[in-house]
């Protein structure tokens, strides 16, 4: 996981003036554990970095040190895109210089 992730959600707690026990509870882990977390000390799951970033109403990739921008724009599942059926693939598209007549 980003190295910055531990000092980042340090940061937000102490920014929201909470202590790591309050923070803990509401998050539904011990105190002990979102001490690791917060030392880098333990590694966290994927849904607990989505779990931790709708608690501190940021993004994940802004935990992740991935951007600056606090916030990122959440979609469900049913608000993506429909998958695009792959373009056929034929040599002469792809390089019309390697095909001899």
């Amino acid at each position: 996981m980003a190295m910055e992730f531990n000092r980042i959600i340090t940061l937000l707690r102490k920014e929201r003036g909470i202590t790591q026990k309050q923070a803990a509870q509401e998050l539904g882990i011990s105190q002990a554990q979102l001490s690791h977390y917060e030392k880098g000390i333990r590694e966290c799951g994927l849904e607990f970095v989505v779990q931790i970033a709708d608690y501190y109403n940021v993004s994940c990739d802004y935990l992740l040190g991935r951007s600056a921008e606090r916030s990122g724009q959440t979609i469900k599942v049913e608000e993506l895109p429909a998958a695009q059926p792959p373009a056929a693939f034929t040599v002469a598209a792809c390089c019309p210089p390697c095909i001899k007549s």
